[in-house]
């Protein structure tokens, strides 16, 4: 909007128009589903559907059905070739792309693999062209993409739209987000967070759970935390979850230091290695019998209750949601015997529910253009539809 604050009509406009939209997201398609879903005034919503409809964010289609009066009745959904949003996700060695409809249903998905490990040399170009790859696989024009959001790991600073800092791309510095995206055709609305509120996004919705107050735990090559209550909480600078970087009470191994030295996939092979006097470099290589060692075990069980009761004592969560390929080939081992421990070692026993993820039901890309949609819809509402 041009003027410096919204009139309160305008408020009031944003807000119905937003309305009808999210009632159409959650599955209504008729007028009448969406006059009863909003407790609007017929009038209101229905010239609020027909310029949805004549904008082209809507598809009207007959549904065959009759309504009391004889009439044809039509149901509406968003239409999957405009109005458009692309969620990337920015790894070491590939990017991960997802486009999605202002209904929030995914068109597309794909993971495109870099031929060199990405840096700050060539990451424009590595943007660009999954950017583009994407477009040309879906049969998506480059006008019809109103927004994007990233999802990367480090440290980020949402407010600024900048990339601070990550130890897995060479030569990651405060790298702005409005300048790398200067590559791309005109891009409306941005959004950057850390890709472990995407990933933790993704599997909520891959799962169908609907839980609003949680602390999702990601443990892989490197062990990150999202935060949720009724919002995702970032902290002071957009740094929190790093609970990885935590020391650990006490270990086996000398090197290790904190959570991440311990039970990353890094760590977890480096104890299997040192253990059995092998040499192992991928988890898929594990027998059944280092999975059901005690010792590996333990020295899994250690550190994960120790990460799981400080989370659980100092945040209260009403569910822990817990994953990741590092711990994936024991979890039949673990998932009864760590929620015994935190039932019995947290506080007023703990978290209401535990729940289990595979890392399959991951695709942060989407995660992360799911996060961004609700602020780009609203943006867009207010700059072109009041």
């Amino acid at each position: 909007m041009s003027g410096p604050q919204l009139s309160t009509h305008q408020s009031m406009r944003i807000s119905t128009i937003s309305r009808v939209i999210k009632v159409l997201q959650t599955g209504a398609a008729s007028k009448s589903e969406i006059l009863r879903s909003t407790q609007l005034s017929w009038g209101s919503c229905s010239s609020i559907i027909n310029m949805l409809n004549e904008r082209g964010i809507l598809i009207k289609e007959k549904d065959g059905e009759t309504s009391g009066r004889g009439r044809k009745t039509f149901t509406y959904s968003f239409n999957s070739k405009e109005y458009l949003l692309f969620g990337m996700e920015i790894r070491a060695k590939e990017i991960l792309c997802s486009i999605i409809n202002f209904g929030k249903q995914e068109i597309f998905r794909q993971t495109f693999p870099t031929r060199e490990p990405i840096a700050v040399n060539n990451l424009s170009g590595y943007v660009s062209k999954a950017f583009i790859n994407a477009l040309l696989e879906s049969s998506v024009k480059p006008e019809q993409i109103l927004g994007i959001s990233f999802a990367v790991a480090g440290g980020v600073d949402v407010k600024n739209l900048r990339w601070v800092y990550t130890p897995r791309i060479r030569g990651i510095n405060n790298l702005n987000f409005r300048e790398l995206i200067r590559i791309l055709p005109e891009i409306n609305y941005l959004h950057v967070e850390h890709d472990i509120h995407a990933q933790a996004a993704s599997v909520i919705n891959a799962r169908s759970w609907d839980d609003d107050n949680y602390v999702f735990l990601h443990i892989g090559r490197g062990i990150s935390m999202s935060i949720y209550n009724n919002g995702l909480l970032l902290g002071h600078r957009g740094f929190s979850g790093e609970i990885g970087h935590i020391p650990v009470p006490s270990c086996d191994m000398d090197e290790v230091k904190n959570v991440e030295s311990a039970i990353s996939v890094k760590g977890i092979l480096a104890f299997i290695n040192s253990h059995f006097s092998l040499n192992l470099t991928d988890l898929s290589a594990l027998t059944p019998e280092i999975i059901n060692n005690e010792e590996v075990i333990e020295h899994i069980l250690k550190v994960l209750e120790y990460v799981l009761i400080v989370a659980t004592n100092i945040i209260d969560p009403k569910t822990i949601i817990v994953g990741g390929p590092s711990i994936e080939p024991f979890y039949d081992i673990l998932r009864d015997r760590i929620e015994e421990t935190i039932r019995y070692k947290t506080w007023v026993g703990g978290p209401e529910d535990i729940k289990w993820y595979h890392n399959d039901d991951m695709f942060g890309a989407y995660g992360t253009i799911l996060n961004a949609s609700e602020m780009m819809i609203s943006s867009y509402i207010e700059d072109h539809l009041i």
